[in-house]
């Protein structure tokens, strides 16, 4: 009887013992607590004068192509911010216009595009 009781204190200690060890902390991994970063788009407007369909070429941070028939302003979004070197052309006349090195941020407006009247 007193084998059973010496026992039973033994285990009686034990687990009063083992709830104040340190027990194991399982923590997500790393990983799992990346977010993505969230990188505010820009956006390009354009202000078409020209009477025809107008091309936008962007090539830099990253590679774009717009193009807008419609007469007046059309804003474009969704723009990788960086530096782009922007051609414009346009089906209306011959040649184009080059921006070299423009940086986009969060809001770029081009100046009204039209073509040069012949004399």
């Amino acid at each position: 009887m007193k084998t059973v009781r010496t026992i039973n204190l033994a285990l009686v200690l034990f687990f009063m013992l083992s709830f104040l060890a340190p027990s194991p902390a399982y923590a997500k991994s790393a990983a799992e607590n990346i977010q993505p970063a969230k990188v505010k788009l820009a956006t390009l407007t354009v202000d078409n004068r020209t009477g025809g369909t107008l091309y936008i070429q962007m090539t830099g941070a990253n590679y774009y192509n717009f193009s807008t028939s419609k007469a007046g302003k059309t804003t474009f979004t969704d723009i990788k911010p960086g530096k782009y070197t922007i051609t414009l052309t346009t089906s209306a006349c011959p040649g184009s216009v080059v921006l070299k090195n423009r940086q986009l941020k969060n809001r770029f407006n081009i100046k009204p595009v039209a073509c040069n009247k012949r004399r």
